[in-house]
């Protein structure tokens, strides 16, 4: 469940002492697709010495919050990354649509620092109008 991010995470220490950020996508609720778990992916990687563990896309706000939780609880204090989408896609005519308001982002947002997020912003979705949104929430 984490060969790719290990190689990728290797390949980045093995040319750069700049700080590496791992996150993944929790697009089965709190599992990624290959089933991987947030505690280990925090302890994996934290031990690997990223600067960063996060979160992106996945599939709703509730979810992100969720996944953090599990983060902040495994390595307290640990700095996060959380970038969700928009909401859950949904096609209609041909075009994709994401209902999540940036209000509604931007509440999620201070929610995810509080957790101990040092980033957050969006993902799939996300609009200038979603990152203004967040940007004046967290200020």
């Amino acid at each position: 469940a984490y060969e790719e991010a290990t190689a990728a995470f290797d390949a980045a220490r093995s040319v750069s002492d700049l700080p590496v950020v791992v996150s993944f996508s929790y697009d089965r609720g709190t599992r990624t697709m290959m089933g991987a778990r947030p505690a280990e992916v925090i302890k994996r990687f934290r031990a690997q010495g990223a600067t960063l563990v996060g979160a992106n896309c996945g599939t709703t706000l509730e979810n992100m919050e969720t996944v953090l939780q599990e983060y902040a609880a495994t390595e307290p204090g640990f700095p996060l990354w959380a970038k969700p989408n928009a909401g859950m896609p949904r096609l209609e005519n041909g075009q994709t649509y994401y209902d999540v308001t940036g209000e509604e982002m931007a509440a999620f947002a201070t929610k995810y620092l509080e957790i101990g997020a040092a980033v957050v912003g969006g993902c799939c979705g996300s609009t200038p109008d979603h990152v203004a949104a967040i940007a004046q929430a967290v200020k």
